[in-house]
């Protein structure tokens, strides 16, 4: 799924500006083969684009940006810890000023992929389960998160909150957000942990987070009026996780 979406949401612009530089080109009386070739040119240049663009427009959605606000050493210990201990990629890390507690991840690859989390995280959150948090967004990259980052890439470089909110409200496939705190508690063992910081960030309240890209941050943030929630209620994600 997470390559369909990729394909999708940057090959729909650019079919759509491909056929305006094929009519461009039919109006000034070009031969068709010029006619399909300014088309081809045209919509993979703009698929290209937004593809090259989706982490750092992801990034930008949640206040973030690389070589940004850097990270806290307790962060950084947790995260070389259990990506020592796993086996998994260490992320680049950032630290935002939200005071919301909240955390994401971006990348199109897993190599290359970044971990978020707002200051309010770390202010809010103890070891245990800062712990928690950081094993399940770790289990998110090892999943891939490409879909995601293409997803919110694009919908932030749409340039309008309601078009970006439209779009991620019919692309973002949520089947494997419970999965990923399943996953998690393999790592930790620990399920009460990531349900009291699942529950802790919920009650934090807003972020800030844009429409583009409310769907990568591990608990969505409250939904504008007329916006309907693209991810699992806390209780349903929490409740599954007592049953562990």
């Amino acid at each position: 799924m997470s390559r369909v979406v990729s394909f999708v949401v940057v090959a729909v612009p650019g079919a759509v500006v491909g056929l305006a530089a094929a009519g461009a080109a039919a109006v000034v009386g070009a031969p068709p083969a010029v006619v399909a070739a300014a088309a081809l040119a045209a919509a993979a240049a703009v698929a290209g684009w937004l593809w090259y663009r989706s982490p750092r427009a992801a990034l930008k959605t949640l206040g973030a940006s690389p070589g940004g606000a850097g990270s806290s050493p307790r962060l950084a210990n947790v995260v070389e810890n259990l990506c020592a201990v796993h086996g998994l990629a260490e992320p680049e890390l950032h630290v935002t000023d939200p005071g919301a507690p909240n955390a994401a991840v971006v990348g199109r690859l897993r190599s290359g992929s970044h971990l978020v989390v707002t200051r309010g995280l770390l202010e809010s959150l103890d070891r245990l389960e800062l712990e928690a948090v950081v094993a399940r967004e770790l289990c998110q990259i090892r999943r891939g998160v490409r879909g995601a980052t293409v997803l919110a890439g694009v919908a932030g470089l749409l340039g309008s909150g309601s078009a970006a909110g439209w779009l991620v409200g019919r692309m973002f496939d949520a089947r494997h957000v419970i999965d990923d705190d399943i996953e998690a508690i393999k790592l930790t063992r620990y399920p009460p942990a990531l349900s009291s910081a699942l529950t802790k960030i919920a009650e934090g309240g807003r972020n800030g987070s844009t429409p583009a890209g409310r769907h990568l941050w591990l608990v969505e943030p409250p939904s504008r009026p007329g916006t309907a929630p693209v991810q699992p209620s806390v209780r349903l994600r929490t409740a599954a996780l007592e049953e562990i």
